[in-house]
Parts: C-alpha cells; structure tokens; sequence
C-alpha cells in the first residue's frame, strides 16, 4: 500500500468537508477549473487537480483519511512513580528479628525423633 503523498489538504484545496460524496467532489472540481483555468492560472490548477485526483479515487481517499489527515493521539502523561521509602523503620527490624529468630516458628516436627519401642533383652 503506498502512502499519499500529497502537500496541501485536498479538502481544504476543494472547499469541502471530509464528509462529502463523491458527486460533490466532482461538482467542486468543475467549479474550481471554470473559477481558475489552465491557462489562467496553471498553479491553481496543479493544486486543483492533485486534490482532485486524491478525492475522486476511493483507495486513495481512504488512505488519505486514516494516515495523513488524522492527527497523532497525544502523549499519554507521564506517571510518577512514587520514590521507594529506603528509611530503616521500627517495624522492619521487628519483622526482620521475628524471621530470623526461631520464637515465631510454629513447625517443631524436625525437633523431635520418632520415638522407637526399645528392644527386648537378648534371650539366653
């Protein structure tokens, strides 16, 4: 797909607003060409007839209006992270002390073997 290469606005060139049918577009470009002919005024009529060949062709008007005409969205606004708080708090050291410490421990399973009948006395 090739990208319109176009200077000036077509609609803007045709006096006509972006939802205009491709009758008014034709009626546009024969008043314009009656208002500046050729041989009048050549440049007017480049710019005319570029607009004009723009407008007229459905792919090219398409890709006119998604492109070329359509503005960039802004930028979104920037987020500010907050700052991480790096300060030793009171809070931290206790949980710090609770994870190391062996107070807070709830699972004493490897505290403690199995305990084994003992065995009999050898027989004699």
């Amino acid at each position: 797909m090739k990208i319109v290469e176009v200077e000036e606005n077509p609609y803007e060139v045709m006096g006509l607003p972006p939802t205009s049918s491709e009758e008014d577009v034709r009626r546009a470009y024969f008043r314009l060409v009656r208002e500046y002919p050729p041989e009048q005024d050549p440049e007017q009529f480049k710019r005319i007839r570029a607009a004009y060949d723009v407008l007229r062709d459905p792919v090219r008007r398409a890709e006119w209006d998604l492109f070329v005409a359509l503005e960039p969205p802004p930028p979104l606004p920037s987020r500010r992270r907050p700052k991480p708080d790096l300060a030793l708090h009171r809070e931290d050291a206790v949980w710090v002390l609770r994870a190391e410490s062996e107070l807070s421990r709830q699972d004493f399973q490897h505290d403690f073997r199995p305990i084994t009948p003992p065995e009999p006395p050898p027989r004699r």
